[in-house]
């Protein structure tokens, strides 16, 4: 950063030697760039010249795009807007271009510049009407020294760690995450609004019609389709405004009520354009509009006035795709009181409906087409690739693989135009879906991805088809692939299968697994499974010897007893090419649960075969995957069994190790059965919460115990009070009635306890009811120092307790049985980094952690060190107590909350440092664990 200070000190005053010879205002937008503005940001860290990080948005140049786009891995982190010298920077049309650009980019941040001055705005505010409220910060090139450590957020540094973001919301310039409507956010409203007004106004205004709900619904769906259609083709310039100038030219010649007939009338003529099943005549044509939502629609697909302003031809591709996947979550109600559409969470849920980030698909597509492209020697080559997604919903990994490919035609010398594209789309890309509704929509957007100029597009209706991809006899929507797709299958099969298969439980879809179990997939089945097991299933078997498979998927069936066939499948028919582990990261916002990606070649012969294996750390992950951080896996090593293994088990170099289980004793915590009053079993008298065997402060009061009754009473430890290396006590109190208790409590000796319980009678599950807990523990357990962590974690969190807390049976509890083994020192063990890689191993992957039970603890590699090596981790452990105990003491985010945490994060990686020693791992076992 000094040197950077230097660079700029010098670029001022060149700037202002510049000024005073009068050389300015003879400075072009051109020059203004070459010589100041990409120098500045050079100084701070970007490499201007490398298209990968500053790429020009010149060969898209037009009324509101950008300069620059700056990147970090591919993805765009701000577009840059730059003006000649002599420009007027407050002009706000300028900055209201580059805010547009951005928002309908789905990126925050647009900056303008002159060199003489930066603005930074933030596009996500499209709820404020004034550029002020938008403005982030400014800085006249005289304060570039002075206020540095505010310009200092567009290096690249700041922007790659976040701190620009944290900048703009401690300072009210940027709301947090998920509270701003970015453009897939506010697209997704709008549509629904849509969809919802010409619902209402069709079944207002054809009562005599008796339109069915279906038609209803599917008429909405085509006029749709082509409102959005057009609004691309408005905004490639391909078509002039259609929709605005319908509205104009109808309001001019009638009362304006006749809008729909002129739009419907323009169908016919485009229809014959385009000569496409998206304009061909269909029943709603027929219908009556008169309560003015067309024109309200048409313009909602505009923008809203003083806000924000849809740019279709800027918008990632994959952007309407997440629309529209929110789009069929949706169903149409009929009632007395008319139609409406409401989001169907349950429908959701059924259909396994979840979008795919476009990171992901690109990642998939990529990775799965390299293969077989690299293969290719010929454009001849290229249109036999034949490419599937079994479940395509809107059709977003379809749309990138037709990029893909057209960017390989490229490479043979062909234009890669809209021909082009139109040729993949006949040739390369096929699709399946159930819902008959997305593979309209999959048609459309793929359509819309290939539209350039106004010309014949195909239907689509060979490729992208509607079936029940699993079931190929009898049952409904019967779908046989041979008979589908015949040319594909002269070939031998698909090239590549690729997508984000639907994921159900059988629990919540039982209709659905039984029609399969009636089929001849019915092979397949077996208790425990995912749906999308199936998925994986038929993919193998419609691929040509040698094709890639590549999906997303959740990670469970790495070892669970309901993958086995599906595991054998794989280690039968298929190799491992590549996964990508995303652990605990979020990868679709509506869902919980570790998400795997995992790619696989079609072969017999595995010999010599070896796979990659990527673990996304969440700690570093700005959205996108590293590709140069992986671990190479004999494949032999991969699937062993019946179960999958990504991850290598630590082979330490010490003979020195002994299991816990044999230093140490392990217990589960108490069974209270039951804890607290449950929603399922509240009642009018009984509210959610209130205290069954464990209690709050305030009921403990209540009960008004006396002395010997308060010798039962133990403080209890819940699971939001356990943290790493800390307790944070909530004051809850456990009745404690073992064998002993229970049988004094019956007789009467704690009259308090026993009428209490009386009353929660109705409560009680305990086998012991109603006055013992169903499995109370010895308290050994939690009346001698010991160790607590929760049974499952995305990350270990043991905490040392000297206190006598009391802990649940989701909890595991370590007390000292060999006097040589320090409980603290087991603590640094389990708490590195090691351990947590041994649990990811070694654990059993659940929702979105790792499920420990007590036989898995018992299991750990305990390395048997001296009382000095004990000794230098025993230090750093009471420091990682005595820091968090300050941490939670100080205010979060003062300048000494900040301090502690730092110290805290150094003193883990030395605790980590003086592990790998002890257990002698080299460089490549300490890969594995998740730590360079």
């Amino acid at each position: 950063m000094e040197e950077a200070k230097k660079k700029i000190k010098q670029l001022v005053a060149k700037y202002e030697s510049e000024k005073a010879a009068g050389a300015l205002r003879k400075y072009s937008e051109d020059d203004t760039k070459r010589i100041f503005i990409m120098p500045l940001f050079e100084a701070l860290g970007w490499d201007v010249w490398k298209k990968s990080e500053v790429s020009s948005e010149e060969h898209i140049k037009g009324a509101g795009r950008p300069d620059y786009a700056f990147k970090i891995n591919n993805i765009t982190r701000f577009y840059l807007e730059a003006k000649k010298i002599s420009a007027d920077l407050d002009d706000e049309e300028f900055a209201f271009q580059a805010i547009n650009y951005a928002w309908n980019k789905t990126v925050t941040y647009a900056v303008l510049t002159d060199f003489e001055g930066v603005k930074v705005f933030n596009s996500e505010r499209t709820d404020r009407l004034h550029l002020i409220d938008k403005l982030i910060f400014e800085l006249s090139y005289k304060d570039y020294e002075k206020e540095f450590e505010t310009l200092r957020l567009l290096s690249r540094d700041s922007i790659s760690k976040g701190e620009l973001d944290s900048w703009a919301e401690k300072n009210g310039k940027k709301d947090k995450k998920n509270l701003v409507y970015n453009v897939v956010k506010r697209l997704n409203e709008d549509l629904n609004w849509c969809r919802e007004r010409l619902t209402t106004a069709f079944a207002d205004c054809n009562k005599d019609k008796k339109i069915s709900t279906d038609l209803l619904d599917e008429g909405v769906q085509k006029l749709f389709d082509r409102l959005i259609f057009l609004r691309v083709a408005e905004d490639r310039k391909i078509e002039p405004n259609i929709l605005l100038n319908l509205i104009r030219e109808a309001r001019a010649t009638t009362d304006g009520s006749k809008i729909f007939q002129a739009m419907t009338s323009k169908f016919r003529e485009l229809d014959k354009l385009y000569n496409s099943n998206l304009f061909t005549e269909h029943p709603f044509e027929h219908w009556n509009e008169y309560a003015g939502a067309t024109e309200e629609v048409i313009k909602r697909l505009y923008g809203k006035q003083n806000s924000y302003k849809y740019d279709f031809s800027v918008m990632p591709t994959d952007v309407l795709g997440s629309v529209y996947e929110n789009y069929l979550s949706h169903r149409l109600n009929q009632s007395k009181k008319g139609a409406s559409v409401k989001e169907d969470a349950r429908m959701r849920k059924e259909q396994g409906i979840y979008y795919t980030p476009s990171f992901i698909v690109d990642y998939i597509v990529r990775n799965a087409l390299k293969p077989v492209l690299d293969k290719c020697r010929s454009i001849s080559d290229l249109k036999k690739i034949k490419i599937l997604d079994p479940a395509c919903g809107s059709g977003s990994f379809l749309i990138k693989a037709m990029e893909v490919m057209n960017e390989k035609y490229r490479e043979y010398g062909n234009p890669g135009d809209e021909f082009t594209k139109l040729e993949i789309l006949k040739s390369n890309v096929f699709g399946v879906d159930l819902d008959l509704q997305a593979v309209e929509i999959a048609r459309l957007n793929l359509l819309i991805s290939a539209l350039e100029k106004p010309m014949p597009m195909p239907p689509l209706e060979d490729n992208i088809k509607n079936g029940n991809s699993l079931i190929s006899s009898t049952g409904k929507n019967a779908f046989n692939w041979q008979e589908e797709f015949p040319k594909v299958f002269k070939q031998g099969g698909f090239d590549v299968v690729i997508g984000n298969p639907p994921y159900l439980k059988e629990l919540d879809s039982k209709e659905l697994f039984q029609e399969i179990r009636k089929s001849n997939f019915g092979k397949y089945y077996q208790g425990k499974m995912d749906f999308w097991y199936f998925f994986l299933h038929r993919s193998i078997e419609i691929l040509k010897d040698g094709g890639i498979m590549a999906f997303i998927t959740n990670s469970y069936f790495l070892k669970s007893a309901g993958a086995t066939k599906l595991i054998d499948h794989l280690h039968d028919e298929m190799v491992l090419i590549k996964a990508v582990d995303f652990q605990d990261i979020t990868v679709f916002q509506d869902v919980s649960g570790r998400h795997l990606i995992h790619i696989w070649q079609k072969t017999k012969d595995k010999n010599n075969s070896t796979g990659k294996f990527i673990k996304v750390d969440k700690n570093s992950f700005n959205g996108a995957i590293d590709d140069h951080n992986f671990i190479e896996l004999p494949y032999t090593e991969v699937i062993k069994n019946s179960s999958i293994n990504f991850e290598e088990n630590i082979q330490t170099s010490s003979k020195k190790t002994s299991l816990l289980g044999d230093l140490y004793d392990v217990s589960q915590g108490v069974v209270e059965a039951t804890d607290k009053v449950s929603k399922k079993m509240s009642t009018n008298d009984f509210k959610k919460g209130e205290g069954v065997f464990v209690l709050s402060e305030q009921e403990l009061k209540e009960l008004n115990l006396d002395q010997k009754e308060k010798t039962i009473i133990k403080k209890y430890l819940n699971m939001n009070n356990i943290k790493k290396y800390y307790i944070d006590f909530d004051n809850e109190y456990l009745i404690y009635s073992g064998k002993e208790a229970k049988s004094e409590i019956f007789d009467g000796r704690y009259p308090h306890i026993k009428s209490h319980l009386d009353k929660m009678r109705f409560f009680i599950t305990s086998s012991n009811a109603p006055y013992g807990l169903h499995r109370p523990r010895e308290n050994k357990y939690f009346e001698n120092p010991k160790l607590i962590c929760k049974g499952m974690f995305l990350s270990p969190e043991f905490c040392f307790d000297n206190e006598k807390y009391y802990v649940g049976f989701s909890f595991s509890v370590i007390i000292q049985k060999d006097k040589d083994c320090d409980l603290k020192y087991l603590l640094g063990l389990l708490n590195s980094s090691f351990g947590k890689g041994w649990f990811n191993t070694n654990g059993k992957k659940r929702g979105i952690g790792v499920d420990i039970g007590v036989a898995v603890f018992r299991n750990f590699p305990v390395y048997k060190a001296s009382k000095a090596e004990q000794k230098q981790i025993i230090i750093l452990v009471d420091k990682m107590l005595s820091l968090n105990k300050e941490l939670r003491e100080t205010p979060e985010n003062s300048d000494k909350w900040n301090s502690l945490k730092s110290e805290i994060e150094k003193t883990d990686r030395k605790i980590d440092v003086e592990v790998y020693k002890l257990y002698g791992l080299t460089e490549e076992e300490i890969k594995i664990v998740g730590i360079n």
